[in-house]
């Protein structure tokens, strides 16, 4: 299936669709692993606190119950004494949810009074395990042993956020009409993810420095997790056709890099991204497919 749409989008909106129901069942039943079914989702708040100067507030969820008993925190930032449903956005940093708030995005989001939600993925920031290092990968013993139950780590990260969605869209001040998942560096990859598999609760998507393909004749380097190279994924769809998925909905892409992080240029992103533009352009919505090279952060949030 990836083969046949590699070079060219299909001719008709009804073509990619079927195709599109194709990549995300495939993602779900053999990609991503089997996930637990999803609790009752009940948010514990704890004390607030300052990050990057700005009061937050911290919030916990119980995704994945069970002898492991794992927990994920939430970091909250919003402009205080905000009238009516504000818009959301969940921020993605696979370095944790502190580098999430400190990226220029999340001041841009606060400025346009919206609700950031910064989660600690497991595996990652706080939750970066001793010695899990190899190499240059920084995440190894967490991605082999991930495999190792059948749930790669990719996996598990779009499970959380997808479950972080669940109690999101259902808290009375949050605009439903307008709710991004915006991943920064590698993350922009989970960003894509979630935000293709969930075809209506997402509105808008965006992928920050991160790479614009899976495949390379180099080794990948520290740049790219393990984490992310869930086994068979390429069998399925590549990062453009990944975020083609996300069509008709908005999609910012900017700052792409190679697998190794080497910044790619405007003429060879706009080469990597042809497909998604193509799929964007069948739906007659080529407006909502934000590709820049280097842009300023507030734009991003213009695209949403």
């Amino acid at each position: 299936m990836l083969q046949r749409f590699t070079s060219h989008p299909p001719d008709h909106p009804e073509e990619w669709e079927s195709t599109a129901v194709y990549i995300r069942g495939q993602l779900k039943e053999r990609v991503l692993g089997e996930s637990p079914k999803p609790p009752p989702v009940v948010a514990k708040f704890g004390t607030g606190a300052l990050v990057d100067r700005m009061p937050t507030v911290k919030l916990q969820l119980q995704p994945d119950p069970g002898p492991a008993n794992l927990t994920l925190p939430v970091l909250m930032q919003t402009k205080p004494a905000i009238e009516g449903r504000q818009p959301a956005c969940i921020l993605l940093h696979l370095e944790g949810q502190t580098q999430a708030l400190q990226h220029p995005l999340a001041k841009n989001l606060r400025d346009r009074k919206w609700l950031i939600l910064a989660p600690n993925l497991r595996a990652t920031g706080d939750w970066k395990s001793p010695g899990d290092a190899i190499r240059d990968a920084a995440d190894h013993n967490s991605a082999e042993h991930a495999l190792w139950i059948g749930r790669p780590l990719l996996g598990q990260w779009v499970y959380e956020v997808t479950f972080l969605l669940d109690w999101l869209v259902i808290q009375p001040g949050v605009d439903g009409r307008r709710i991004a998942v915006a991943g920064i560096g590698p993350a922009g990859i989970v960003a894509l993810c979630v935000a293709g598999l969930q075809d209506s609760r997402v509105t808008a998507a965006a992928a920050i420095g991160a790479p614009v393909t899976f495949v390379t004749e180099e080794a990948y380097g520290s740049f790219m997790p393990m984490g992310l190279l869930a086994p068979g994924i390429l069998g399925v769809a590549d990062i453009p056709q990944l975020a083609a998925c996300i069509a008709p909905r908005k999609l910012a892409i900017t700052e792409g890099r190679t697998p190794q992080g080497k910044l790619v240029r405007l003429k060879e992103l706009q080469a990597a991204f042809a497909f998604t533009r193509g799929i964007y352009r069948l739906y007659k919505n080529e407006s909502r497919f934000f590709l820049k090279e280097e842009v300023r952060m507030d734009d991003v949030v213009d695209a949403f």
